[in-house]
C-alpha cells in the first residue's frame, strides 16, 4: 500500500509518499516548497496572491502524488498557515475547486498530538521523560511526555516566520528589535502554566529544529552521527547570532540559505524553551507530524516499524 501526505505549513509545504507493507513504513519520495504562506497574512486575512500560491503549490504536489498514489490515499492537511486566517472558509473553498481536494485543518493541540505520536519513535528505549518541541513559521507545539505517553500539550500562535515579520527590519535585527522578539516569546512561555521542572531531554521536529542541530554541528565540528546535542552549544550560537558573528552568519548563508532570515527567531524560540524546561539534551527527529497522522488517523495500528533509511 502507498500513501501521500502533504503538509500545508507556514513556512513550507511539503510532500511525502509512503509504502507500507508487512507492517513497516518506508520513505519512498519527499519534496518541499518554501511559499512562506504566513508572510501573505495581512490584518488576518491570506492575501489573494497567498491563496494563489497555495493553489499552485498544493496543485503541483497532488500532481506527483497522483503518478503513484490512489486518490483515496493521499492525504492533505493544513496547520497554522490556515487554521488562524480569518478568510479560510474562502480560501479552502478555492483549494477545493482548483485541486479537487479539500485539506484538514488541524488544531494546535492535535497537532502537537500527532507530531509526537511520528517523533516518539525516534526516542531511545532509556528515555523516561522529556518535552517534544516543534517549532513552525506561525506557532509552536510544545507537548510534555513521561515514557511514550503525553502528560500536557499546548500550541503557541508564534514561529520563526510570523515572528521575524511582524518584529525585524534588519538583519541582522538590531538591539530594540531583538528585544522585541524576547518580550513576545517571553510573553507565550508565561501564558501557560505547567510545572516547568528540569527536563533531562527535548525531542525536537521541525525545519528550526534541523537547522539548529545542523548549525552545531558545523560551527563545533561535531560529527554527523552525533545525536544527542548539548544545550549549552544551542545558548553560545543565539548569542553570536544575536550579536551578529559574521563566521556563523556565513556558516548559516552557505549551508542553510532558506533560513537565512528566520533562524535567528526559531532559535530564539528553542533556546526559551530549553531555559524554561532546564533542558540539558537535544535530540531532533526524522519523523514528525506526517508520519504520526499516518500512524494515527490512517494506519491505526500500534506496532507499525518506521524505516530510518
Amino acid at each position: 500500500m502507498k500513501y501521500a501526505v502533504v503538509d500545508m505549513g507556514s513556512n513550507s509545504f511539503r510532500l511525502a509518499i509512503y509504502r507500507f507493507e508487512k507492517n513497516k513504513l518506508s520513505i519512498m519520495l519527499r519534496q518541499k516548497e518554501a511559499i512562506g504562506l504566513a508572510r501573505y497574512v495581512k490584518d488576518g486575512d491570506l492575501s489573494s496572491n497567498g491563496t494563489r500560491k497555495a493553489t499552485k503549490a498544493l496543485g503541483d504536489f497532488l500532481r506527483i502524488a497522483r503518478r503513484f498514489v490512489d486518490e483515496e490515499n493521499i492525504h492533505v492537511f493544513a496547520t497554522a498557515s490556515l487554521r488562524g486566517v480569518n478568510n479560510r472558509a474562502k480560501v479552502l473553498k478555492i483549494l477545493k475547486a482548483e485541486t479537487g481536494i479539500k485539506p484538514l485543518i488541524l488544531a494546535g493541540e492535535e497537532e502537537a498530538l500527532l507530531g509526537f505520536a511520528g517523533a516518539s519513535h525516534s526516542l531511545p528505549p532509556e528515555s523516561k521523560r522529556g518535552i517534544y518541541l516543534d517549532i513552525g513559521g506561525a506557532s509552536t507545539e510544545i507537548l510534555e511526555f513521561k515514557r511514550d505517553k503525553q502528560i500536557n500539550a499546548i500550541s503557541l500562535p508564534i514561529g520563526s516566520l510570523n515572528l521575524f515579520m511582524n518584529n525585524v527590519s534588519h538583519l541582522p535585527p538590531n538591539k530594540e528589535e531583538l528585544r522585541k522578539l524576547k518580550i513576545e516569546i517571553g510573553k507565550q512561555f508565561d501564558s501557560f502554566t505547567w510545572e516547568k521542572k528540569k527536563t533531562p531531554l527535548m525531542l525536537g521536529v521541525g525545519g528550526t529544529a534541523r537547522a539548529s542541530a545542523k548549525l552545531m554541528r558545523k560551527y563545533f565540528d561535531l560529527p554527523k552521527e552525533c545525536e544527542l546535542l548539548e544545550t549549552a552549544h544551542l545558548d553560545e550560537l543565539v548569542k553570536l547570532l544575536a550579536s551578529g558573528d559574521k563566521k556563523l552568519f556565513q556558516i548559516v548563508v552557505q549551508w542553510l540559505p532558506e533560513r537565512t532570515l528566520t533562524i535567528l527567531p526559531g532559535m530564539l524560540i528553542l533556546n526559551e524553551a530549553v531555559k524554561r524546561f532546564e533542558v540539558q539534551s537535544l535530540l531532533v527527529s526524522s519523523y514528525g507530524l506526517r508520519e504520526g497522522y499516518l500512524l494515527e488517523r490512517v494506519i491505526r495500528r500500534p506496532d507499525v516499524v518506521l524505516d530510518s533509511n
